[in-house]
Parts: structure tokens; sequence; C-alpha cells
């Protein structure tokens, strides 16, 4: 009977560590992908504040429309998108570039 009574005990004591394992390790993996959405969520931050500040700051030629449509390119690879203010920066971007555009359409036909 005693070896029964130690048997469960040390059956209990396993448990519970097991179970203090797993919260820690899910705290720990949560944390973790938390700093990783922060980090891919400053990475697309970045670029898009670069693309804002070269459509709002820099002439309107052909050479900058073709560059910023690469930087469009780069942010679209962002593992972390925000759809809305992606689409916000490209109809600005249209809106200022709209003749060199609509230049480009016309000699695709």
């Amino acid at each position: 009977m005693e070896f029964i009574a130690s048997y469960n005990w040390s059956i209990t004591v396993v448990l519970i560590l097991a179970v203090i394992s797993l919260l820690i390790g899910g705290a720990y993996f949560i944390v973790w992908y938390g700093k990783l959405q922060a980090k891919l969520a400053g990475e697309y931050m970045k670029k898009y504040l670069r693309i804002q500040k070269i459509i709002r700051d820099y002439e309107v030629c052909e050479m900058n429309y073709e560059w910023i449509e690469k930087l469009f390119d780069h942010l679209l690879e962002c593992k972390y998108k925000n759809r809305e203010m992606t689409e916000t920066l490209t109809m600005e971007f249209f809106r200022k570039y709209e003749k060199i555009a609509k230049e480009r359409v016309n000699e695709n036909d």
C-alpha cells in the first residue's frame, strides 16, 4: 500500500511539473511571436513612410515613377501588411503621378 501511495505522489509531481513547463513554454512562445510581429510591422512602417515621403517631397518625373513602383514591390513583399494603408498610399501615388500613369497605359495599348 505504501508503494502505491508513493507512486501516486510521484505521478502528481511529474504532472504538475509538466503543466508548469507547458505554461512557461507557452508564455515564452507568445512573447517571441509578439516580438516577431512587432519587428515585421516596424519593417513595413519604415518602408511605408519612406515611400510616403518620396511621393510627397520629390518632383513628378518618369524616373521617380519607376523608383516608387519598385519601392511598392518591396513594400508588398513584407510579411506584415496593412491593406488599408497600402491602398491609401497607392491612391496618393496614382493621383500625383496620374499624367505619367496615363501615358504608360496609352503606350501599352
